[in-house]
């Protein structure tokens, strides 16, 4: 370097300096952009999926018809609550209220 022009040398010196005090805030955007990157396409496989998942679930397979469909535990539940409103009305009507 020391047959380098005088001006070129103080040039380098000081492109050298700026780059190194930027250097730190270019290295925190980079991180900052790829981690945003990342978030977002995650989020994006997230709810794609999820979206064809529950598409699946309810259009595909009987979907509709699986979750209109009565379990045997409901079903009963449905049937005593039939005879306590019978029962009420019997009630209701032998008291005459």
């Amino acid at each position: 370097m020391r047959n380098q022009n005088p001006v070129n040398i103080k040039q380098a010196f000081n492109m050298r300096m700026q780059l190194s005090a930027y250097w730190k805030s270019v290295i925190l955007r980079l991180v900052d952009g790829v981690a945003l990157h990342l978030l977002y396409s995650v989020k994006n496989l997230v709810e794609t999926n999820l979206q064809k998942f529950i598409l699946d679930e309810l259009i595909g397979k009987a979907g509709i018809e699986k979750m209109l469909h009565e379990t045997s535990t409901t079903a009963r539940k449905r049937d005593r609550l039939k005879q306590k409103v019978k029962l009420l009305k019997d009630r209701l009507i032998i008291n005459g209220d």
